[in-house]
Order: C-alpha cells, then sequence, then structure tokens
C-alpha cells in the first residue's frame, strides 16, 4: 500500500508539473496578445489542465485533441478588433472553439458552465 500510494503520489506530481508547463507558455503567448485578464487565467488554468492531461495521456503527439490551437483561436475570439478584420471567420471559429472547449472540459470533469461563461464573455467582448 505504501508503494501505491508513493506512485501515485508521484503520478500526481508529473502531471502537476505538466500542467504546470503548458500554463506557463500560455501566458506567454497571451503576454504578446493583450488579452483580457480573465480569459488568461481561464486558458492557462482550466485549460491548461485540459491540454496537459490530453498530452499525459497520448504521449508524443505535439497536440492531442487539438487543445493548443484552441488556445490561439480563443485569443484571437478575444481580442474584436482582430476579429472585425476577418469577419467570415467568427462564426466558424466560434463554434469550432465552442465544441472543442466543451469536449475538453468534460472529458476532465470540469463544470459545464464554465464552457458557456467563457464563451459569454468573448461575447461580450463583441
Amino acid at each position: 500500500r505504501e508503494e501505491e500510494a508513493h506512485a501515485v503520489a508521484l503520478e500526481l506530481t508529473r502531471r502537476e508539473e505538466l500542467s504546470h508547463r503548458v500554463s506557463t507558455g500560455i501566458r506567454a503567448l497571451a503576454r504578446a496578445e493583450h488579452l483580457p485578464a480573465d480569459i488568461v487565467e481561464f486558458a492557462a488554468g482550466p485549460w491548461a489542465d485540459v491540454a496537459a492531461r490530453a498530452q499525459d495521456d497520448q504521449p508524443g503527439e505535439d497536440d492531442p485533441g487539438g487543445y493548443l490551437a484552441a488556445v490561439t483561436e480563443l485569443f484571437w475570439l478575444a481580442r474584436p478588433e482582430l476579429a472585425a478584420r476577418s469577419p467570415e471567420r467568427l462564426e466558424p471559429a466560434a463554434v469550432h472553439v465552442l465544441r472543442i472547449l466543451r469536449e475538453g472540459l468534460d472529458r476532465i470533469g470540469h463544470d459545464p458552465g464554465m464552457t458557456a461563461a467563457v464563451l459569454d464573455r468573448v461575447a461580450e467582448l463583441h
């Protein structure tokens, strides 16, 4: 039992470290984008957990589930001045981000209302 507990603790520590690395990368991207703080906190918090879990479950894959690519789309959506330059891209991007956010958050058991709250915030920005 002691060995099992130690193995579980090591696994949790490893997952936390992976999530922290993903979060750090997302925050670095966000600094260059001048984004609203709440969008950054979501992306570098719960969403970093989603991306890290996918990477952990599928080692060797660059972006399993497309969860990191979704960050770029979410950040684009959170900048209305950029989205205004390509209005034809707005609806498909919002639909894609909504789908992937729901899928990712459901995968790790986060509150389903979190997806709606993030997209409501993006809509508010527009």
